[in-house]
C-alpha cells in the first residue's frame, strides 16, 4: 500500500518506466524468445504494471474520498485503515506524529509494518489524533478464573483462561457479527 505522496509518486514513475519497458520488450523480444518464454515475460511486465495500478488507484480514491467510506472495517483491516483515513484527511505522516507527540519516523515505522510493533495504547492515541469514533461491540464472556500453574515456569502463573462460554454468550456474539458484519462499530 502506498503510504504518502512521496511513495506515490515513485509509484507513478515506475509505473510509467515499466510500460515504457514492456513496449520495449515487445519490440525487441517477440522474434528472439521462445513464444512461450516471451508470454512469461509479457505476463511478468502486465502483473507488476496491474500491481502498481491497482496501489496507485486505492491511494488516489483514499485521498479524494470522504473519511465515512471505511464503515464496516472488520478487526484484520484496522491498521489499514489508520493509513488510508490519514490520507484521506491529507494529513502528513508528520502532523500525525506532532499530533501523538512522536518523531516522524516512528509513524514511518509504524505505517511501514502495519502497526504491528505499535502497543493497544499507542494505536488509540492514532485513533483518537485522527478523530476517529470507534466502539468494540459488547460480548459478555462467562466466568475467568486461573490456570492451574506450571510446574516450572513462574511467568504462566499470572494469566488466567476463561473455564467456560457460556451458549448465550456465545449466541449472542455471533448473532452482533452477522449482523454489524464486525466487532467494530464506527
Amino acid at each position: 500500500m502506498i503510504k504518502n505522496s512521496k511513495q506515490a509518486a515513485i509509484t507513478r514513475t515506475k509505473l510509467e518506466q515499466l510500460k515504457l519497458d514492456l513496449a520495449a520488450y515487445q519490440q525487441t523480444q517477440e522474434t528472439l524468445l521462445h513464444p512461450v518464454r516471451y508470454k512469461l515475460g509479457l505476463k511478468a511486465f502486465e502483473g507488476m504494471i496491474n500491481d502498481l495500478s491497482e496501489q496507485l488507484a486505492l491511494y488516489e480514491r483514499v485521498t479524494r474520498n470522504p473519511v465515512n467510506q471505511f464503515a464496516g472495517f472488520k478487526a484484520p483491516q484496522l491498521t489499514d485503515l489508520l493509513t488510508q483515513v490519514r490520507l484521506a484527511k491529507n494529513m502528513s505522516q508528520k502532523a500525525l506524529a506532532e499530533k501523538i507527540d512522536v518523531q516522524e519516523q516512528q509513524i514511518q515505522r509504524y505505517e511501514q509494518d502495519d502497526y504491528a510493533k505499535a502497543s493497544w495504547a499507542r494505536v488509540l492515541e492514532v485513533y483518537h489524533a485522527l478523530e476517529l469514533d470507534i466502539r468494540l461491540a459488547h460480548f459478555d464472556v462467562a466466568k475467568v478464573s486461573k490456570r492451574p500453574a506450571p510446574a516450572k515456569p513462574a511467568l504462566y502463573r499470572k494469566w488466567s483462561t476463561p473455564i467456560k462460554v457460556n451458549r448465550e454468550s456465545a449466541d449472542l456474539a455471533g448473532r452482533t457479527i452477522k449482523s454489524k458484519r464486525s466487532i467494530f462499530q464506527f
